[in-house]
């Protein structure tokens, strides 16, 4: 898990590619998650306390078709979200999980910057 501000710069497209990866301390291996099988769940949250399942969290999910995993999904580690960026436009924090056989895993989170292209 781990916790990085996300910035997203707000342009007429309803899409968002997001990469996922991440590095070991001391190493210059860089992990790419398999997503094969998976299901990604995107929370946007007005504040870091907010549950998941509060009323105002809006949530992306690949079972709901917003999001899309890039082909292959066992090497690419990469999303397409499409959302409305007036959606958001208040929300100030995320949460990405990603779902295997029933076990969540919070893959990352952090504060929402939107800024203007």
């Amino acid at each position: 898990m781990s916790l990085l501000p996300l910035k997203i710069v707000r342009e007429d497209d309803p899409t968002t590619v997001f990469a996922l990866s991440s590095r070991r301390a001391n190493s210059s291996v860089v992990d790419v998650p398999n997503l094969a099988g998976t299901t990604v769940e995107l929370y946007i949250k007005t504040s870091q306390e907010q549950m998941n399942s509060d009323v105002g969290v809006i949530k992306y999910s690949t079972g709901t078709g917003q999001i899309s995993v890039v082909a292959p999904p066992e090497t690419s580690g990469q999303v397409v979200v499409n959302w409305s960026h007036g959606d958001i436009a208040t929300h100030k924090f995320y949460r990405l999980d990603i779902i295997t056989s029933g076990r969540r895993l919070t893959y990352a989170y952090g504060p929402v910057e939107i800024v203007m292209a």
